[in-house]
């Protein structure tokens, strides 16, 4: 995925592969939020836009769901619930039951 420098409206960069159709929004706060199934015209649209925080709010933050990851390379974040598991788990093979 190749990085778009944005740097306006609260955006700092994006980023779009259209072969996955998976799009990352880097915010100044340096949250990352990726979106699936967003379509090329959708994401070309917001990475040209020169209102790209409205263009975000508009067509991709009302029609996708957003899941948090913690750099622009690494998997998603894990859930609480998931984290949760993991523990019980490591619990469990360190100490039986």
């Amino acid at each position: 995925m190749e990085w778009k420098t944005i740097r306006r409206g609260g955006i700092r960069s994006a980023a779009y592969d259209r072969r996955s159709r998976t799009l990352e929004v880097e915010f100044d706060t340096r949250r990352i939020l990726r979106f699936r199934g967003v379509g090329e015209e959708i994401a070309e649209g917001f990475l040209a836009s020169s209102s790209p925080m409205s263009y975000y709010r508009d067509r991709i933050e009302e029609d996708f769901e957003g899941e948090e990851v913690s750099s622009r390379t690494e998997a998603p974040a894990a859930s609480a619930s998931d984290a949760k598991k993991r523990a019980e788990e490591e619990w469990k093979r360190l100490f039986g039951g």
